[in-house]
């Protein structure tokens, strides 16, 4: 009797053992993608700080003022113009694409953001819980990781370009202002006379 005690016991002590072991190589089935996925998400919401900092009705009124400068001036002015005004024109004029690069990307971002967070935190959940696909697993967590770099450097990129080009609206718009406002006199005193 006391032999079949001890071999169920052995029997029940393997057993438990085997499942600890089980349990603890689960869980550590993910840690480096688990881990992974962790440090993405941290770089994600900085990135969001950023993405939130962005004024985007301000680059709007930007790029409606800085359009709407350039075809005053374009249709309105008869004048030859000169080096200095031609290059105050082109300067004032290189902000308009990026304008509407910065625009078209926040846009993009305002869904592509929250998504690749909640894809993210869905995978993390999955793998912490052992609910992944093993032979998906790894697929899912590359997918991730390069769609969540590729929103950070979009993000790095439209801020850097906001600075940019906010600057040089901001330096040149008053002069180009001028300029827009003078053709609006002279139109205005010529229908006088």
């Amino acid at each position: 009797m006391n032999s079949i005690n001890f071999k169920t016991n052995s029997f029940l002590l393997i057993a438990a053992f085997l499942l600890f072991f089980s349990a603890c190589s689960n869980s550590d089935k993910y840690a480096t993608e688990i881990r992974l996925l962790d440090s993405v998400l941290v770089k994600l919401d900085s990135a969001e700080l950023k993405f939130n900092s962005v004024d985007i009705s301000r680059i709007k009124q930007y790029a409606l003022k800085l359009d709407s400068n350039l075809n005053y001036f374009n249709t309105q002015n008869k004048d030859t113009l000169t080096k200095e005004t031609a290059i105050l024109i082109s300067e004032y004029r290189s902000a308009g694409k990026p304008f509407k690069v910065i625009i078209s990307q926040y846009k993009s971002l305002e869904t592509e953001l929250p998504e690749s967070k909640k894809q993210i935190e869905n995978l993390l959940h999955d793998l912490k819980k052992n609910k992944a696909d093993d032979a998906k697993a790894l697929f899912y967590v590359q997918n991730e990781v390069i769609a969540a770099r590729r929103i950070i450097h979009t993000i790095d990129n439209m801020e850097n370009l906001v600075t940019l080009y906010s600057e040089k609206f901001e330096l040149y718009g008053p002069e180009v202002n001028e300029l827009v406002n003078a053709l609006k006199e002279k139109s205005e005193s010529q229908n006088n006379n």
